[in-house]
């Protein structure tokens, strides 16, 4: 298999191993902490918070226009609300246990322009090296401990984040397909696919993970216990 096939294989197998780290990372996480989840919440919050706050907020409003991205923020999260409106409604399950797929629609949205980029600028034969599948597997790590921490946390069976982690690696592929068919750059249209992921993403983050914490915790702790997962993200993007 050569050309914009087998690139996008070999993306789709990176992200999965990323993922799957990220997922025995996470399970090891609330091992370590069982009993104190609203430690882990907080914790996991903070990561996702610096992962927003110190890449992809950054890295959006650098290569697109601001008015697109802030556009794609506002829809992004009122997805989020009809969206977890629409699931309360339509599936009489605990609210613990349907926020982990909210988090799995959010990386989802993150994923599409990120896969449409890649299909549209890299260069197959240049770009598929060790170096860049490596530097793109430790790019998913982060989300696999979150959706795994999710999932642990709301006692959902191991086996449906593998389902996520292989959905996530197809819309992955499907969306570098589509960048390599597109050859040409929609600056509007990543612009509000990047808003829509920053939207998604801090929803999920801000209400779903760090308020429901902040609620449990003492102040001190759940101040501390965020900023511990500000600093490991940024420890980690650092070397990565």
């Amino acid at each position: 298999m050569s050309g914009a096939g087998g690139f996008t294989v070999w993306l789709m197998t990176a992200s999965l191993v990323g993922l799957g780290i990220g997922g025995v990372v996470g399970k090891l996480i609330c091992s370590l902490l069982k009993g104190s989840i609203h430690y882990v919440y907080s914790c996991c919050g903070g990561m996702l918070l610096g992962l927003l706050c110190l890449e992809i907020i950054p890295h959006s409003l650098h290569y697109y226009h601001t008015t697109g991205v802030v556009i794609g923020i506002i829809n992004g999260y009122i997805l989020m609300v009809v969206f977890e409106s629409y699931l309360h409604k339509r599936i009489h399950s605990a609210h613990e246990q349907l926020w982990p797929f909210l988090l799995f629609i959010a990386i989802g949205f993150h994923t599409v322009p990120a896969g449409l980029n890649i299909g549209i600028t890299i260069g197959y034969d240049s770009f598929l090296t060790t170096s860049f599948l490596t530097a793109f597997i430790l790019h998913q790590v982060p989300e696999g401990v979150a959706l795994m921490v999710s999932f642990s946390a709301a006692k959902i069976n191991e086996w449906i984040f593998v389902c996520i982690a292989v959905l996530l690696a197809g819309t992955l592929g499907i969306s570098v397909l589509a960048g390599n068919e597109m050859q040409m750059e929609s600056v509007k249209l990543n612009a509000l696919l990047a808003g829509t992921a920053i939207g998604t993403f801090g929803y999920v983050t801000v209400k779903e993970m760090l308020w429901k914490s902040f609620r449990e915790m003492a102040f001190l702790r759940f101040t501390g216990t965020v900023l511990l997962g500000l600093l490991l993200i940024k420890i980690y993007l650092f070397f990565f």
